[in-house]
């Protein structure tokens, strides 16, 4: 088997496709190696702590990437309140980046999960509120 040939990807089937064509055409199925079926959860970053002062909102940044590639539409996020003392609002509690008010100070756990339709993952941030 030629080592030119081998193709590492999760896009495997159109991918192969493609790329036995500008290789000149695939020999036999042993010149491709197609990916497992595995399928990675997302990766979530709730982004970093943050220190605010009432009336003043928080601006929220999550990042999200996925196995080998970029988000696919299908995918749901969601903001939640983990723990506070208080009640929190979401601007959009389904994006990734949103911004959040708190009804009173004290500190608060705030958590985005992300899924792709199979597997979920999440992460925290502290929002410390001071009055």
């Amino acid at each position: 088997m030629r080592s030119d040939r081998l193709i590492h990807t999760p896009w495997a089937v159109l991918t192969t496709m493609a790329a036995c064509l500008a290789l000149g055409g695939c020999e036999d199925m042993t010149d491709v190696i197609f990916p497992s079926n595995s399928n990675a959860a997302p990766t979530v970053d709730a982004g970093p702590d943050q220190v605010i002062t009432l009336p003043a909102t928080a601006p929220l940044d999550g990042t999200v990437t996925r196995d080998g590639g970029p988000v696919l539409a299908g995918w749901t996020y969601t903001w939640t309140k983990v723990s506070g003392p208080g009640m929190v609002s979401f601007a959009d509690p389904n994006a990734v980046d949103t911004v959040v008010s708190f009804s009173a100070p004290g500190t608060y756990v705030l958590q985005l999960t992300a899924t792709d339709g199979r597997q979920s993952a999440s992460d925290q941030v502290t929002i410390t509120v001071q009055g």
